[in-house]
């Protein structure tokens, strides 16, 4: 004899019920996705974020970076890594870390796992949470002479960037 109660297992309850209440509940979870996007999507075109960002301001340039990845288009990671250079250009590590996973998954910019490695290497020292797997990636992908390469790059760049740097 079997006691217990089905958690939120509908089939057990009803076979015809159940199938296509897990139906319904794919599609509005599909749902409910598309209306969290909207906001990120419709940040590209907010007027206010676009004149901070093009007035340098990092963390809009890196907001409207991501807002255009949201986008989820050819074109959407394109704009998004143009923002996110000028960003990390500035000393922000989440662009950092942002167009270095843009260069690893080659999506708005060439495949180039050095420049990966070079971004996210700076998003790294720079103490970003959980990107040490994105590096370990790139690195993956380089022969030993481009990693030192790449290890070069970033303490030059460390060099010449010392305000952004030091934290």
């Amino acid at each position: 004899m079997k006691f217990g109660f089905p958690i939120f297992v509908p089939s057990a309850v009803h076979p015809v019920v159940g199938r296509y209440a897990y139906r319904l509940a794919g599609r509005l979870v599909v749902i409910a996705a598309c209306l969290l996007l909207v906001p990120v999507a419709s940040r590209a075109q907010d007027p206010a974020l676009m004149a901070k960002a093009k007035a340098g301001d990092a963390t809009a340039q890196t907001q409207l970076g991501d807002a255009y990845a949201g986008l989820n288009t050819a074109d959407g990671y394109t704009q998004a890594a143009a923002w996110y250079l000028k960003a990390a250009d500035q000393g922000d590590p989440k662009a950092q870390f942002a167009l270095g996973s843009l260069y690893c998954w080659h999506q708005g910019v060439p495949l180039d796992f050095s420049t990966a490695y070079f971004w996210l290497d700076l998003a790294v020292t720079a103490g970003v949470a959980d990107d040490n797997h994105m590096r370990s990636y790139a690195w993956s992908h380089l022969a030993a002479e481009q990693v030192t390469a790449a290890q070069q790059k970033v303490k030059a760049w460390q060099q010449t960037h010392k305000e952004h740097t030091a934290s």
